[in-house]
């Protein structure tokens, strides 16, 4: 039935909408979230771990040398738009998947979320760094975990992430030890739905192509394999500031969905507009390095 939606309450769908972009997210997990209500930027605190001190009776206990930093993460305004048209609107019943879900909507949201991320590793300066791509995928990441580990920066091993992209997944496959229990947790149980579990603390993100983005790399050996530069991520370490609508209400609920009639057109345009921005916060805790895969691109140039 059609519904004119000028006079129709969205807000109802806004909790399945964020949850369905939060689920669909590739890099969910990479950092520590928070919510900026449409601000500009948010300010984030950054814990630093420090060393007990011998107590000395009637003297001033000094601090262990630890305390809070803070950060200042910019977010930048986007808008993911659609036309919906009248007579769609009225072969099809009215529902969150006719009016939302099917015009790609979310699924614009969740790129954008991950490409900011992405970017803000990419332009994060003096990060730990392996640039030497090795044949052996466990030794590389061994040396990662190691390298992260010598930080000392007490950070937990279940809010790690390897960030590597989804053409080295046919190659991790086809690699005994990676097909070994002796070597990823839950290994039996996760091969049978194309999956890897964790690795040396590590959750695996194999990250599927972003358009106009997503992993940056290179081709090598005459265009045979591609170089991925690649990053190791704890969660503490880097910090994404997000939120839906143009004017939500100061508790964080509401509608999220701007919707106009273009009668001349013959439909009405919804958006859902958002803000994201993301920034590394502790540069120790993340490390870069390079993966090399084939090249299975089918276009020219890679």
């Amino acid at each position: 039935m059609y519904k004119d939606l000028k006079y129709y309450d969205m807000t109802k769908f806004t909790p399945k909408f964020i949850a369905q972009v939060r689920q669909k997210r590739q890099l969910k997990n990479v950092p520590t979230e928070y919510d900026c209500r449409g601000a500009a930027s948010v300010t984030v605190p950054i814990m630093h771990g420090g060393q007990a001190t011998k107590h000395a009776y009637a003297t001033r206990i000094p601090s262990f040398g630890g305390g809070v930093k803070k950060a200042v993460i910019t977010t930048e305004e986007w808008d993911a738009a659609d036309y919906l048209d009248y007579f769609l609107l009225d072969k099809n019943n009215f529902s969150y998947e006719t009016v939302v879900e099917k015009t790609l909507i979310p699924d614009a949201v969740c790129q954008r979320m991950d490409q900011t991320i992405l970017d803000a590793l990419k332009a994060a300066e003096h990060l730990p760094n392996i640039d030497d791509p090795s044949a052996d995928p466990l030794a590389l990441f061994s040396d990662i975990k190691a390298m992260m580990d010598s930080q000392q920066l007490y950070i937990p091993e279940k809010d790690r992430c390897l960030i590597i992209p989804a053409a080295a997944q046919p190659e991790f496959f086809t690699n005994d030890k990676m097909m070994s229990n002796d070597y990823v947790q839950l290994q039996l149980n996760n091969i049978s739905e194309g999956k890897i579990g964790r690795l040396l603390g590590y959750e695996l993100i194999f990250l599927n192509d972003i358009k106009g983005g997503g992993l940056e790399y290179k081709i090598t050996s005459g265009g045979a394999k591609k170089r991925w530069t690649c990053y190791a991520t704890s969660k503490v370490s880097i910090g994404h500031a997000l939120g839906y609508g143009a004017n939500r209400t100061e508790d964080g609920t509401g509608g999220i969905f701007k919707v106009q009639e273009l009668a001349n057109e013959g439909g009405f345009f919804i958006n859902a507009p958002f803000c994201s921005g993301a920034k590394v916060l502790i540069p120790e805790g993340i490390v870069r390095f390079s993966l090399e895969t084939k090249n299975y691109s089918t276009k020219i140039g890679g």
